[in-house]
């Protein structure tokens, strides 16, 4: 066998290496044996074989038996109650001057308010999220009163929409969020995206940036005037959401 290690510290081997365990050297919990169970972070492989030859097509999946997923297999989840059974009602606006709330006569999306169980269900994607867009925003010469843009954030309400609703145009100065001893205004606005399953209703901010957004992604904005935004006309199938602001 002929061995080396090359000017880039890495080792070589010009045949074959035989060995039981191959452990990562940053992290020995990952380990590969070719025998035995292994443990790995990040795999891509292009064509896999389960309990028979691969195909050799990329992106294909050949197995002998079932494959069990979490996405697809409703055996593998708890079930918190389905929101499409819980009661709806029309979405209001709030008047400032008057300090009172209504409805558009028509086109109106449908709300429905959380439960505790969903709430704490949704809490780590919102504060992870909270997390991500910090660091992407943080101004590090401003001292420790610009480190943290997001400290809490508002109960979850779930959106539907169907064919024919829409959302109007509208910014997230939302005061009637806070009633004492809460104070404030919202700085961050988060859409968890529930489905994508049906047609038109993009996010669309300003006149023309349209978002068709991917099921469970989640989009985050400031809340400010700078961003109007609405959400066009769906003309087929139901559009799920779920909202929340955060100060």
């Amino acid at each position: 066998m002929s061995l080396g290690v090359g000017s880039d510290g890495i080792f070589y081997a010009y045949n074959h290496i035989r060995t039981p365990y191959i452990y990562d050297s940053n992290n020995t919990a990952y380990y590969f044996d070719g025998n035995n169970t292994s443990v790995m972070n990040l795999v891509t492989v292009n064509s896999l074989g389960v309990g028979t030859s691969v195909s050799g097509t990329t992106g294909e999946i050949r197995a002998t038996n079932n494959i069990t997923a979490y996405y697809s297999d409703e055996r593998l989840k708890t079930r918190l109650g389905k929101i499409e059974n819980r009661e709806w009602r029309p979405h209001t606006w709030y008047n400032a001057q008057a300090g009172t709330f209504g409805s558009e006569p028509t086109m109106e999306l449908d709300v429905q308010n959380t439960t505790d169980e969903l709430q704490n269900l949704l809490t780590p994607f919102i504060v992870q999220m909270g997390g991500i867009y910090n660091q992407k925003v943080l101004f590090e010469g401003g001292g420790e009163r610009t480190q943290q843009i997001m400290n809490k954030f508002s109960k979850v309400r779930f959106n539907r929409y169907e064919p024919g609703m829409i959302m109007r145009c509208h910014m997230d100065h939302i005061r009637s969020l806070f009633s004492p001893p809460e104070q404030g205004i919202p700085v961050l606005s988060m859409i968890i995206c529930l489905n994508d399953d049906y047609e038109g209703g993009e996010l669309v901010f300003w006149d023309d940036y349209k978002v068709k957004p991917a099921a469970g992604s989640i989009i985050a904005w400031p809340s400010l005037f700078l961003y109007p935004h609405r959400v066009d006309e769906v003309t087929s199938g139901r559009r799920w959401s779920a909202v929340v602001w955060c100060w």
